[in-house]
This record gives C-alpha cells, sequence and structure tokens, in this order.
C-alpha cells in the first residue's frame, strides 16, 4: 500500500513538471487562479494631474504642466520646453482617456533580462509616461512596450519586478512630439471677412482692397420695379500705377492661404534678436469689415529646418512655418493676381459692314 502511494506520488509530481515546462512561466501563473483585469489609473481625477512627461524610445521627450489658475478653474496647459505654448485641450483629454482606459492584467514575466526584449526597462522602453500632482507627488510613472515582434502591448511600473499583458491603449496616443501637442493651425481668418490686404516684402508693398460693384449681365435690361441689381466683389491693386483690377479667385485663393496657415513646429513665448522679427522678411496686414486688423509677420529664415519664423497680433507665442508657405503666399507677386491673359487672335474678316467689298 505504501509503495502504491509513491507511485502515485510520483506521477502527480511528474506531470506538474511537464504542465509547467510546456506552458512557461506566464501560463502557468494564470492557471494559479483566475488572471485579474485592473485599471491602475482608472481614479485619477483630471484636476488633479499638473503636470505630464512623454519619453519616447529614441529621446524625443515633451513636457506639460498647468498654467495659473483663471476664475478658479484649473490652468490650461502649456509645452514647458516651448515657452508654455499652448497645448491642444484635446489632445490632454486624449491622453488623460488614455491613462484611464489603460488595463493590465496577464504577467508577462518576472525576469529583468526579458524587459528589453518587451521594451519595457528602464533604459530600453518605447514609452515612458509620468503624471504628477502640483506639489510634485507622483500619481503615475511606467513603462509601455510593444516588443519587437509587435502585436501586444506590455507594461511596467517604473522600479516595478514584473511586466504585464496591458490593453485598451496603444504606444501611438501617448506621443512625445511637440507638434502632435499644439492646434498646427496658425490663422482661422474667413475669406469673406477681410476687406483690405496689404502685403511688405522685399519687392515692395502689395495692397488690394476690397469694393462692390453692380454686375454687368449680358444683355442688358432693365431691373423690374422693386427688383434688386445683382452686385459683385471687386479687388482693386491700389499700389499699382495706374490701379488695375486683380483676378477675384486669385485674390480669394491667396486669402483663403493666409487664413488657413498651418505651423511647422511651436518654438516659445516672446520674440528673441536671432528671430528676426525687428526686420520683418514679410508682413501681411488683414482688415477686416468690422475694422480690426490682424497683423502675420515672417521673421528670419531656420537653414536647417527650412522653415521661418512666424507671429500674429495677438498671440503671444512664436512658431514656424514651411518655406513654401512663406514663397507660395507671403511673396506672392502682382502679376499673379491678374486674370489670365486670353487668346488674342484676330477674328477672321466676316465681310460685313464697316468693309469694303468688291462687287
Amino acid at each position: 500500500m505504501n509503495r502504491l502511494v509513491l507511485v502515485l506520488a510520483a506521477l502527480a509530481a511528474l506531470q506538474i513538471v511537464m504542465i509547467t515546462t510546456c506552458l512557461g512561466p506566464a501560463e502557468s501563473a494564470s492557471t494559479q487562479g483566475a488572471v485579474v483585469i485592473t485599471q491602475p489609473f482608472a481614479a485619477l481625477q483630471d484636476v488633479d494631474i499638473h503636470a505630464l512627461e512623454v519619453t519616447e524610445s529614441d529621446g524625443t521627450a515633451v513636457k506639460l504642466a498647468r498654467g495659473a489658475e483663471k476664475d478658479g478653474a484649473p490652468g490650461a496647459f502649456g509645452l514647458v520646453d516651448k515657452g508654455n505654448y499652448p497645448a491642444k485641450q484635446t489632445e490632454v483629454d486624449n491622453l488623460m482617456g488614455a491613462l484611464k482606459k489603460l488595463s493590465t492584467g496577464r504577467v508577462a514575466t518576472r525576469q529583468e533580462k526579458s524587459f528589453t526584449a518587451l521594451e519595457v526597462a528602464d533604459q530600453n522602453f518605447n514609452r515612458h509616461v509620468i503624471a504628477k500632482k502640483k506639489d510634485g507627488t507622483v500619481l503615475a510613472d511606467f513603462f509601455l512596450g510593444s516588443g519587437k515582434k509587435g502585436g501586444s502591448i506590455f507594461f511596467r511600473r517604473a522600479g516595478g519586478d514584473v511586466a504585464q499583458h496591458a490593453t485598451g491603449v496603444e504606444t501611438w496616443e501617448f506621443s512625445a512630439s511637440s507638434s502632435s501637442w499644439v492646434d498646427s493651425q496658425f490663422t482661422e481668418i474667413p475669406v469673406d471677412e477681410v476687406t483690405l490686404l496689404t502685403l511688405e516684402r522685399s519687392e515692395g508693398t502689395l495692397r488690394l482692397e476690397k469694393s462692390e460693384r453692380v454686375k454687368v449681365v449680358e444683355p442688358q435690361t432693365p431691373p423690374k420695379e422693386g427688383e434688386q441689381q445683382e452686385t459683385e466683389v471687386i479687388w482693386t491693386e491700389t499700389t499699382a500705377v495706374p490701379p488695375r483690377i486683380a483676378d477675384n479667385s486669385k485674390v480669394e485663393a491667396l486669402l483663403a492661404s493666409l487664413g488657413r496657415i498651418y505651423i511647422a513646429e511651436p518654438v516659445g513665448q516672446g520674440e528673441k534678436p536671432e528671430q528676426g522679427f525687428e526686420k520683418p522678411s514679410a508682413r501681411a496686414t488683414l482688415q477686416k469689415k468690422d475694422g480690426s486688423t490682424i497683423v502675420l509677420s515672417i521673421g528670419a529664415k531656420r537653414e536647417k529646418e527650412n522653415d521661418w519664423f512666424i507671429k500674429k497680433s495677438g498671440f503671444d507665442w512664436v512658431a514656424t512655418v514651411r518655406s513654401y508657405t512663406v514663397e507660395d503666399v507671403f511673396q506672392k507677386k502682382s502679376d499673379a493676381l491678374q486674370a489670365d491673359k486670353k487668346d488674342e487672335t484676330p477674328v477672321p474678316d466676316s465681310g460685313h459692314e464697316g468693309h469694303d467689298h468688291k462687287k
């Protein structure tokens, strides 16, 4: 009887060893009980988060911090390394949401040497995310990785000795690119709001003034009683000698470009001498029908980045725009705003009145 007990015990031990060997450490852990899925940051309150920092694998990093409170409401986030350039609120909300929906569960590994392969090691990671309170208390500090093979997301707390499988988020939701955190659209000026445009640049000043006139309709017929005559917009280049009418569609295309300028990169708050605004390379002044004006100034060029510094009135921060924006918009030639020349080939003589004919 004792021998039978010993044989059965030996067989049971052998079975445990075989299961462990076949399934591996992660699967073995799950066989010890149901895997508990948790959301470690679900209870975080947005108002408690005062600072955010995201670092990517190549060392690119972005730091955000709240500004001063206004009327009792929490301050808006700005990019610390860019002179607190305003962060886009929707991007902040997206990151807050990603923090809360991040879920962790099954253990991936407890072996420190495996953290690198999963991209959650201290010096080898895909993302490193930190959130702090106003007093510096750390609310979240963790690494996210996708592994060398991809397809899975892994999570490890900073200083932690276990890496877990993560769900509910993707690494790209935690971006360290400063450009992705700001509103890329620098201007928003409706074309029909502009009544006067002045472009100042090295080749001279271009001034375009908007007016309206009764639209000429062929054949001309007198309007009926009570009927309003149709009008059309006219843009006149008043700096030309003599003044000349510009092509309406080309002027509106230029205004549309000025009204929707997109930045290359946020720079910072306030002007610096090297940005070249003391002697702007170009300046656009747009007067609106309510009497207000918007001034857009182009400073110096950054040769390496192939972009130019830009600022606008009423906004304390400087950004850059691509060279093609400066060339196609701010350096627009006045002749390029004229109507395309029509084919002036003479019409063949039709033999009607006004000509002599042989009989």
